[in-house]
């Protein structure tokens, strides 16, 4: 999966990046806020700390054992990945959907979006519920197109939207409702909430262009931006 092109950068590159998504993050003004509300959350750790901790984690297991049976579209052999951790219930994420679905258009011969679910359920009561029927779309092969739907009906999140949509996608429902309340759906939505703490994620959305951490909602020119200084940097065979 891209194995000679997804090894760990060097201090250069995360510099190199650093500086544009900076720039990128202040020019965008609607940004503030969210920028805001992630950088006043409590942690224990620094920008800097964080960004060393997650890039020695995934130095050492590895982006095959980190992206996991994780949702995911795009290039199957990318150049980069992109991980997204979401919650369906965040105003923030669904902002942030429609960009990274435009960017998949445009780079997805290159690059893998995967899909990490951190659902805020002490702000947000409908995210588990929502992460849990995701996942069930997901076990027939639908899970993209239930993730978008849940975005653009965001204000109507609850059971009825759930069985609906099952239904509008043509999802055998008996099937769809045993797979959303089973221990494997819990399951799955805690193994990424036990990563996320693992690396402090406390915000939604975070994403992560491979190992480099990218808070709150970037541009379609930012993120590739990011890409562009990745394949940049990429080490020649």
């Amino acid at each position: 999966m891209g194995k000679r092109t997804l090894t760990r950068r060097g201090a250069s590159t995360l510099q190199a990046i650093g500086l544009t998504i900076g720039i990128l993050l202040i020019a965008g003004g609607a940004l503030l806020p969210v920028l805001g509300s992630l950088f006043n959350r409590s942690s224990t750790l620094s920008p800097e700390e964080q960004q060393q901790l997650v890039t020695e984690y995934v130095s050492t297991v590895g982006f095959d054992a980190f992206v996991g049976d994780s949702p995911r579209k795009g290039a199957e052999d990318p150049t980069s990945l992109i991980f997204e951790f979401s919650d369906f219930q965040c105003p923030f994420c669904a902002q942030a959907a429609p960009i990274v679905r435009e960017l998949i258009e445009k780079r997805g011969d290159s690059v893998m979006v995967v899909y990490k679910h951190l659902p805020l359920a002490a702000i947000h009561p409908e995210a588990v519920p929502a992460a849990r029927a995701s996942w069930a779309a997901g076990q027939q092969d639908k899970f993209w197109e239930y993730h978008d739907a849940l975005f653009e009906n965001q204000a109507s999140l609850g059971e009825d939207l759930y069985v609906q949509l099952a239904q509008d996608f043509g999802l055998d429902v008996d099937r769809f409702n045993q797979d959303r309340n089973s221990s494997e759906a819990l399951s799955a939505i805690e193994a990424d909430l036990a990563l996320a703490n693992e690396f402090r994620f406390q915000g939604t959305p975070t994403f992560m262009v491979n190992d480099f951490i990218i808070p709150g909602v970037p541009s379609l020119e930012g993120f590739e931006q990011i890409l562009d200084q990745f394949e940049q940097n990429a080490p020649n065979t």
